[in-house]
């Protein structure tokens, strides 16, 4: 089921967004290569199967066409799982043979980057400076650099989502308040979240992250630096949208249930409809949807690969 944004108000995407903040500009994509027009219907090798929210089972097809049809399409994943980065270019070669202009915005790159990303898709500098100066994650080369790799051929926008990590690190140990001293230069590349409840998300993220002997109101924090960041994906992902759609890749956590950056994205882009896509590596596709993947996602895409056990860091 696509979903659509909460109403939270009429908000200007570009009101008080800072230097480095810009609408990614509007037109076509350059042509996708005909290659990937040709295989935009061909389900990666590691694809198994796939369910819908309810339990019905879905080919590569209509899983995909689920994630064609809303302005924003979420890809959550384990960050260390082979065939998961293969259904993912394989969805953004979809979505770029469709007709309808995309970005790509990943969790991986940070909003002080962005300059670099945008001269190094331009031609403007090669790889080894691009590398240099863009702190990619050390799975960069073999996980994420096939999709930023085809979105520099196709001529597909790439979104540095994220905030970066120093002032996540800063929140984590100080909470929110902790951003009230940082000059405007810093805070111009992230988006204080106005509010950072003790909701469903929060009862979530304490099960995945609080383990024994951690301070008192050590989780609470690292919780504030999830916000920070959720809520600078959203701003990201909602000046992408002024001119296209947009494939977002993030951590699972990010956007299982619709909790996390999803949720936020409404405030940027009043309406805007979204569709969220789990990624699960597993030895078998199982017979029917496991009852703790119920409701998890509009679509649950199971890969072949080692599968995980339980809650895991590397999907937040």
């Amino acid at each position: 089921m696509i979903r659509q944004g909460v109403l939270l108000g009429v908000m200007s995407v570009l009101a008080g967004c800072g230097a480095g903040y810009q609408a990614i500009a509007a037109g076509p994509d350059a042509s996708a290569t005909s290659s990937a027009r040709a295989t935009a219907r061909q389900a990666p090798a590691g694809f198994l199967g796939a369910f819908s929210s309810g339990g019905d089972a879905l080919t590569w097809t209509q899983a995909l066409s689920a994630l064609a049809r809303a302005d924003v399409a979420y890809i959550g994943e384990f960050h260390d799982d082979p065939a998961t980065h293969e259904f993912e270019l394989a969805t953004l070669k979809a979505l770029a043979g469709a007709g309808r202009p995309v970005a790509l915005s990943l969790e991986m790159f940070e909003t002080d980057v962005q300059q670099t990303l945008d001269a190094y898709l331009a031609g403007s500098i090669g790889e080894a400076e691009f590398l240099a100066s863009a702190r990619p994650w050390p799975n960069y080369k073999t996980d994420y650099r096939p999709l930023v790799e085809y979105a520099k051929a196709a001529g597909i926008p790439v979104v540095a989502a994220n905030v970066p990590r120093r002032l996540a690190s800063l929140v984590a140990k100080g909470g929110l308040a902790a951003m009230a001293g940082q000059p405007d230069s810093e805070k111009r590349w992230s988006h204080i979240p106005e509010s950072c409840p003790a909701d469903a998300y929060w009862k979530e993220f304490e099960k995945v992250a609080a383990h024994p002997g951690m301070p008192p109101g050590a989780v609470w924090k690292w919780y504030e630096a999830q916000c920070l960041k959720d809520e600078t994906m959203a701003r990201s992902i909602g000046l992408a949208l002024a001119s296209r759609k947009v494939l977002h890749v993030n951590g699972a956590f990010h956007s299982d249930r619709g909790l996390g950056t999803p949720a936020r994205v409404g405030k940027w882009r009043p309406g805007v409809s979204e569709a969220i896509a789990t990624v699960r590596p597993v030895a078998s596709v199982p017979p029917a949807l496991p009852p703790d993947l119920a409701g998890v996602a509009d679509s649950v895409i199971f890969v072949k690969g080692p599968a995980h056990g339980g809650p895991a860091p590397d999907r937040i």
